[in-house]
């Protein structure tokens, strides 16, 4: 487990508060046929439709990945908050080539089953809207889906989904959007702009003379790439995605380098808080040759 704080050291007389397992997740894009999809997607009048090779495989990484999440949880006796960092469903208002169904209840139901293994070991749930490209106006899915699932709301703005919001999880303050405010389009820009991100965070709210309210943690999704970086005392995070490489991803040039798909984790306590992600690589980088 990576540290960033050292998760020991209160006094003998002091009485930690209940550890908080927060488990980020986001870039489902359930309905793509490159997202993530239950082994079985149900449509109207009963037809189906079942995943290829990567989807299975996909979904057994997921399944493991929630194992582990409760694994964690058992072990340290912590409450586990499940982030659901946007695009969750897919319904491409731009082609619908790659879509499975483009019947709004079909996707919801596919994103409720989707869900199950996540709420299983949840104790509270968010859910963050994404790309109105992805998921409507307004985020329409994430909304719908939050709450048939009873996810936790954002009573500020009388929403069941969040647009940016800010919680204290074991003493530890995260800030979480969707869309983050820079991103890396290169290999080698990718980390740096994790960084970039999260020094406009830190200056925003230093020029409002908010300096004492700067997030620990800022968490993104939307880039389809994993990244860390540091900027003014704030951590910041790039999400992996669950959808593997679209036509439009295969346009901006990505070449034939299979994606990372996973989640990342904190364990807070007491205003410190350890971090690991836990990814996989469902396709295997394959070589044509000849075979006469």
């Amino acid at each position: 487990m990576r540290m960033d704080s050292c998760l020991s050291g209160q006094k003998a007389d002091e009485m930690p508060e209940t550890p908080v397992l927060a488990v980020f997740t986001a870039d489902w894009h359930t309905n793509s046929i490159v997202g993530l999809n239950p082994p079985q997607y149900q449509r109207e009048h009963g037809s189906a439709w079942t995943p290829g090779k990567v989807g299975r495989a996909k979904w057994r990484a997921w399944l493991e990945f929630w194992e582990m999440m409760a694994e964690k949880k058992a072990k340290h006796g912590a409450t586990c908050c499940a982030f659901v960092a946007g695009d969750v469903g897919d319904k491409n208002l731009k082609t619908a080539v790659e879509l499975i169904s483009t019947y709004d209840p079909d996707i919801i139901r596919a994103m409720q089953d989707v869900g199950e293994p996540m709420i299983a070991v949840a104790d509270k749930v968010f859910v963050y809207r994404g790309t109105a490209t992805h998921s409507g106006g307004n985020g329409e899915l994430e909304e719908l889906y939050a709450r048939s699932i009873g996810a936790e709301p954002d009573e500020r703005r009388g929403y069941v989904s969040w647009f940016a919001g800010r919680h204290e999880l074991g003493g530890v303050v995260f800030e979480v959007t969707h869309r983050p405010p820079t991103r890396g389009t290169l290999p080698y820009t990718e980390d740096p702009a994790v960084a970039r991100a999260a020094l406009i965070v830190a200056t925003r709210y230093m020029k409002q003379r908010q300096a004492r309210c700067v997030p620990d943690v800022c968490v993104w999704a939307h880039v389809h790439y994993k990244g860390e970086g540091h900027g003014l005392g704030v951590h910041g995070f790039f999400l992996p995605p669950w959808q593997t490489t679209t036509a439009y991803g295969y346009g901006l040039g990505v070449g034939d380098l299979p994606v990372e798909i996973g989640g990342l984790w904190f364990l807070c306590q007491d205003g410190r808080y350890g971090w690991d992600w836990e990814t996989w690589t469902p396709e295997k980088l394959e070589t044509w040759r000849p075979t006469t």
